[in-house]
């Protein structure tokens, strides 16, 4: 029933845990594709000592976690695909309480379970403001713009959405997963449960999230080919927007960005956001908040 995807790129310290979460599922009737990515330290050594029929490898020079999913999809036998990144955890009953989500609302093309951030010791859950456990949702942007739904590793995509809307766009490194559920949720409904199933490993190594992305390789680089589809869906020109403010501030003062992020304020259309946001997110306050961030990562 489900295909399950983990790109590999130098997760010495966390892929047996994270394999060993998918492997320990209560629903058994997977199978778990490992892509290796290139990878430099010895993860693919230690996955290679993990014997189980479900498990299957392929290996592939460096070229991005876009390409890796990409070559996982094709070469994935089930209905289902799912994600999991290489220094994240499942619950063992997220694929049985996922699976039930797909019985719930079978019309949806993705579907995704409340997830947390863990560092050491400590579980934080964001607030995704969604009060029913579970929920077919219509507009995914109008309920998305707070706080994000989906993560790489607690979403579930039916196989045949790929065909619809494309594989992951490999020239992005940074915002590749958010371009996705952005296209998918254009044409399809998505689901929601809300329970967490799946943590984010804050602390550790190598997350790619630690280093700032280079902006040619930076979602905000490719987000005028919704620009059309902006101006028809304000929720969708609301989300994008507040993507758009949150990301930018670290690319503002850096040399040869603050021109592609001004034409990305430009396209804003403030109109559409409440009367206390568009005072928050006015130019002249948001250059502010662009110079406290860099005092701040200047003194840090």
């Amino acid at each position: 029933m489900f295909s399950i995807i983990l790109p590999l790129y130098n997760k010495e310290s966390s892929i047996e845990s994270t394999i060993l979460s998918v492997l320990n599922q209560t629903l058994i009737d997977f199978e778990l594709i490992v892509v290796d990515d290139g990878s430099k330290d010895q993860s693919i050594h230690l996955v290679r000592n993990i014997k189980d029929k479900r498990l299957s490898i392929y290996s592939k020079e460096n070229g991005g976690v876009s390409s890796a999913r990409n070559l996982g999809i094709s070469k994935a036998k089930f209905e289902y695909i799912c994600f999991i990144d290489g220094d994240d955890i499942w619950e063992s009953t997220y694929l049985q309480k996922m699976s039930e989500l797909i019985s719930l609302y079978p019309k949806a093309g993705i579907y995704g379970s409340a997830w947390a951030y863990r560092y050491r010791d400590k579980i934080v859950t964001p607030n995704f403001y969604i009060k029913d456990r579970s929920v077919e949702i219509e507009n995914y942007f109008s309920h998305a713009y707070k706080h994000t739904l989906f993560s790489s590793s607690s979403v579930i995509i039916r196989k045949y959405v790929f065909d619809k809307v494309g594989l992951f766009d490999e020239r992005i490194k940074m915002g590749e997963d958010l371009d996705m559920w952005i296209r998918i949720n254009i044409q399809f409904k998505a689901a929601f449960l809300n329970e967490v199933l799946a943590y984010y490993v804050m602390d550790a190594a190598n997350r790619a999230c630690t280093v700032l992305c280079p902006l040619d390789k930076h979602l905000l680089m490719y987000l005028e080919k919704f620009d059309c589809l902006r101006k028809e869906n304000v929720a969708l020109d609301i989300y994008i927007g507040h993507y758009c403010l949150r990301q930018g501030v670290p690319y503002y003062f850096h040399s040869g960005c603050k021109d592609h992020i001004r034409c990305l304020l430009m396209k804003l259309s403030l109109s559409n956001y409440p009367f206390f946001w568009r005072i928050i997110y006015s130019s002249q306050l948001w250059r502010i908040n662009c110079w406290i961030y860099t005092l701040y990562k200047r003194l840090r």
